[in-house]
């Protein structure tokens, strides 16, 4: 945070779990440039956060997701960017490098989503969202945590 503040960002940490604590901040901020989501794993915790983080982000401004799983939709925040590309408001780029995890077989990368619309009136809601956050992991146990990148 001092290297961020040294740098005149304006970074601000919540501590929690973000279906609760972003909607409460969501109501106080004001819009952001960057946007970055290191958050649950589930369909619906990701799609909660997408929920309230997006509106804060100005036209041009970036929104950053970890664990977009490559080879698995029902965990992560995949299927919400693939929902996301479709959305002419943003555009999708999937970031390298992709860290592989033997012990999981997973391939893991992260995701820039731009705002590209600058008309407040343009729709960015997400068709589907509802049904992303109905499709809980939560019944079955969160993902599972990669470790360590294989080498």
């Amino acid at each position: 945070m001092r290297e961020l503040k040294r740098a005149g960002a304006k970074a601000m940490l919540y501590k929690g779990n973000t279906r609760v604590t972003l909607p409460r901040a969501a109501e106080t901020l004001k819009p952001m440039n960057l946007v970055f989501q290191d958050g649950g794993h589930s369909l619906e915790t990701t799609a909660s956060d997408w929920e309230f983080a997006h509106r804060l982000l100005s036209p041009g401004g970036i929104y950053l997701f970890d664990d977009y799983y490559e080879n698995r939709d029902d965990f992560g925040c995949r299927r919400l960017v693939e929902t996301l590309a479709r959305n002419p408001a943003y555009r999708v780029r999937l970031l390298d490098p992709v860290d592989y995890y033997d012990h999981t077989d997973l391939s893991v990368r992260m995701v820039r989503v731009t705002r590209w619309d600058s008309d407040p009136h343009v729709d960015t809601r997400v068709p589907g969202l509802e049904e992303l956050r109905s499709e809980s992991r939560t019944d079955s146990g969160p993902a599972p945590d990669p470790g360590p990148p294989a080498v």
